[in-house]
C-alpha cells in the first residue's frame, strides 16, 4: 500500500529527480551558460543557485509574497542573461539579505530587545565618528589625493564638507540615522535625544530627503504635542530645502532641475535605456557595469554614477517590469496585514514610521546597495513583519 503523499512533497521529489537527470544534460539544456560551463562543478554551481533561490523564495512567502516575487524575478532575469558580469554577486547578496531577514523576523518576538540594542550601538558609533569628522580638522594622518574627499574617516581636512562616518558617505550616514530613529525613539526613554544629532547632520549636509523623512516621527508624537510637532517638522524641512536652493528663485518658482540637480539627467537617461529591455531588464547588477558618465554643462566636470540613486528605477533597469511589480505586491499585502492589525501597538507604529522613512529615502538614494544601510533596511523590515506576527500571536 502506497502511503498518502501531499502534492508539495511529490513536487519536491520530482524536482530532485529533474535536477539529477538534467545535470548530465546541462550543456544542451542551458545554452545561455555555454561561456560558463566547463566542468561538472560549474554545472553544480548553476543548479545550486537555481534551487537555493527557489528555496529561499518559498520561505520568504511567510513574510510577504512581494519578497518571493523579487527573488524569482532576479532568478528569471539572471537565467535569461546567463549570470554574466555582476549578476552572480547581486543574486547571492539578495539571497543573503533574505536569509538574514528570515532569521530576524523569526527571532523578533523573543529577541527584540537584543536586536534593537545592537542597532543602538551601531547608530551611536556612527554618530561619534561623524561628530569627530565635523569638529576635528586634522588627525595627522597623510592621505592620498581624493581619499580625504571621499572618506575623511582616515584623514580629516579643514575644508571637507561631507560628514561621512562609518557609513562611508554623508548621505548614507543620514539615511542610517533617519531610518533607525523611530525604532530607537520608541524602544528607549532617551531615544528622543537622538533627534538632536540627526537634525545637526541633516542641517550640516543640507540633506533635503532626510529632513522630510523626519516627518515619519509624527506617527510617534503624543496627541497633545502633535500640532507643534507638525509645525516644527515643516519649518525644519522647509529651511533645509530652501537653503539648498531647491527653488530657482525662492518660494516663487519651483524647478525640478534645481531640486534634483544632476540626478534628473541620470533618471531620465536610466529610464530611457531601461525601456529598451522593459520586461526582464538588462540583468541583475547591470547598472554597475553600465556606469553612465555625464558632463556638467557649467563646470565641464564629468561624474560617473555607480548607482541610479533611485531604488525603484534601478530595479526596473536591472530586472525590468517583472521585478518592479514586486513593490506593489509587497505594498498591497502589507496594507492588508496592517488593516487587520489595527489598533497598532506602539512597536508596530514605530516600525511603520521607520519603513516610511526607508521608502522615501529609496527614492533619492540607494539604501539596499550599500552594506550599512542594507543592514538597517533589513532590521526595519524585520521589525515591521515581526511586529505583525507578534500582533497576530497576541490576538490569536
Amino acid at each position: 500500500m502506497i502511503p498518502s503523499t501531499k502534492p508539495w512533497k511529490f513536487l519536491l521529489g520530482l524536482m530532485v529527480a529533474l535536477a539529477l537527470v538534467s545535470a548530465a544534460l546541462a550543456r544542451p539544456l542551458l545554452p545561455m551558460f555555454q561561456w560558463f560551463l566547463v566542468s561538472h562543478r560549474d554545472v553544480m554551481i548553476v543548479w545550486f543557485i537555481i534551487f537555493s533561490v527557489c528555496s529561499i523564495a518559498a520561505l520568504t512567502w511567510r513574510i510577504s509574497p512581494g519578497l518571493t516575487w523579487i527573488l524569482l524575478a532576479y532568478l528569471v532575469s539572471a537565467w535569461f542573461y546567463g549570470f554574466r558580469g555582476d549578476t552572480l554577486t547581486n543574486v547571492w547578496m539578495l539571497v543573503g539579505a533574505s536569509l538574514i531577514l528570515l532569521l530576524l523576523t523569526d527571532a523578533w518576538q523573543a529577541h527584540r530587545p537584543v536586536i534593537l540594542f545592537g542597532l543602538l550601538v551601531g547608530v551611536l558609533a556612527n554618530i561619534l565618528v561623524g561628530l569627530m569628522q565635523a569638529f576635528v580638522t586634522d588627525i595627522g594622518i597623510p592621505a592620498p589625493a581624493g581619499l580625504v574627499f571621499r572618506d575623511p574617516f582616515f584623514a580629516i581636512a579643514r575644508q571637507v564638507r561631507e560628514v561621512e562616518g562609518l557609513a562611508t558617505h554623508y548621505s548614507l550616514l543620514i539615511a542610517v540615522l533617519v531610518i533607525s530613529l523611530p525604532l530607537l525613539v520608541q524602544a528607549y526613554r532617551l531615544g528622543w535625544t537622538l533627534i538632536l544629532p540627526t537634525a545637526y547632520f541633516i542641517y550640516f549636509a543640507g540633506h533635503r530627503s532626510g529632513a522630510m523623512a523626519m516627518g515619519s516621527l509624527l506617527l510617534l508624537a503624543p496627541k497633545r504635542w502633535r500640532k507643534w510637532a507638525v509645525v516644527l517638522v515643516l519649518v525644519f524641512a522647509s529651511s533645509i530645502v530652501y537653503a539648498r536652493g531647491a527653488f530657482s528663485s525662492g518660494f516663487a518658482e519651483w524647478s525640478p532641475v534645481a531640486w534634483t540637480g544632476d540626478r534628473i539627467t541620470l533618471w531620465i537617461t536610466t529610464a530611457a535605456k531601461a525601456s529598451q529591455k522593459p520586461w526582464l531588464g538588462w540583468g541583475p547588477g547591470s547598472f554597475a557595469s553600465w556606469r553612465p558618465t555625464f558632463v556638467h554643462a557649467e563646470t565641464k566636470a564629468g561624474l560617473t554614477w555607480l548607482q541610479a540613486h533611485n531604488e525603484y528605477l534601478q530595479t526596473y533597469f536591472d530586472v525590468g517590469l517583472i521585478g518592479l511589480a514586486a513593490f506593489p505586491v509587497w505594498v498591497g499585502h502589507l496594507t492588508w496585514s496592517l488593516r487587520k492589525a489595527r489598533p497598532w501597538s506602539p512597536e508596530l507604529r514605530a516600525a511603520v514610521a521607520a519603513t516610511l522613512s526607508l521608502a522615501w529615502i529609496a527614492f533619492g538614494s540607494f539604501p539596499f546597495r550599500i552594506g550599512i544601510t542594507s543592514v538597517v533596511a533589513v532590521v526595519t523590515l524585520a521589525a515591521l513583519h515581526g511586529g505583525l506576527r507578534l500582533t497576530d500571536a497576541v490576538r490569536g
